[in-house]
């Protein structure tokens, strides 16, 4: 119960936007347990309640923002370690996929492009990933895919411009043939992929905006709207 009120305490101070009394409740409570596992004979419960601590922790680091101006993305840097390290700990299950997920997110925020992309394709790539994470991973890639065309020129940049539409259009197949039950990514996809279009092309801009008004009728007025300009 102690733990658990660790856990209650540190999303509590996470909540009102205490980032350093929640990161040591997380972290004094994930080592805590870490510790207590260290006895062959520990109760059962003990290592996902870990990996609860450890998650939340990581979280933690991904909203403290660092007064530090010098290492703005210090806590970027130790949340990378905390969900590789847990990435390598489940390895075959579906708690490493989703590591995997935040480690990409960590990567992407850190400018590391190459490391995000890897990471990214790995989770969509997982067979311990759900569509739902599947899909959120391969909004990730093609973020970072056009970023990467920030810094190509030429066929090279419309060939990363091309991937990322590709894995944006990958997600809205998803949702139309396995029933995704988060949509935020799947609205995302709909959104980057049609902000694409002025620089990949589409074959018929009205088919394809009538399309994601079929998949999405509460985007609507904003995809009329998309339409007007495109065609301005």
């Amino acid at each position: 119960m102690s733990y658990q009120a660790q856990l209650m305490a540190g999303r509590a101070a996470a909540g009102r936007l205490g980032f350093a009394d929640a990161a040591k409740y997380f972290l004094d409570a994930a080592n805590s347990l870490g510790q207590l596992m260290g006895d062959t004979n520990h109760p059962p419960w003990l290592e996902p309640l870990k990996t609860q601590a450890l998650f939340a922790y990581g979280g933690v680091l991904m909203q403290w923002d660092l007064p530090d101006t010098n290492h703005p993305f210090a806590n970027f840097e130790l949340a990378t370690n905390v969900f590789g390290k847990l990435c390598l700990d489940n390895l075959a299950n579906d708690v490493g996929a989703l590591a995997g997920s935040e480690l990409a997110d960590c990567y992407l925020q850190l400018g590391a492009l190459d490391a995000a992309t890897n990471a990214y394709a790995q989770v969509a790539g997982s067979r311990w990933a759900d569509d739902n994470l599947r899909s959120r991973a391969k909004v990730g890639l093609g973020i970072v895919l056009e970023k990467k065309a920030e810094l190509a020129e030429g066929d090279a940049r419309l060939a990363l411009w091309r991937q990322a539409r590709d894995q944006y259009l990958d997600v809205l197949d998803m949702h139309r043939h396995q029933d995704l039950t988060n949509l935020s990514w799947a609205k995302k996809a709909a959104l980057q992929a049609l902000a694409l279009v002025p620089k990949t092309g589409v074959s018929n801009l009205d088919q394809f905006i009538d399309d994601l008004e079929g998949l999405f009728p509460s985007l609507k007025d904003a995809l009329e709207k998309k339409r007007v300009a495109l065609k301005n």
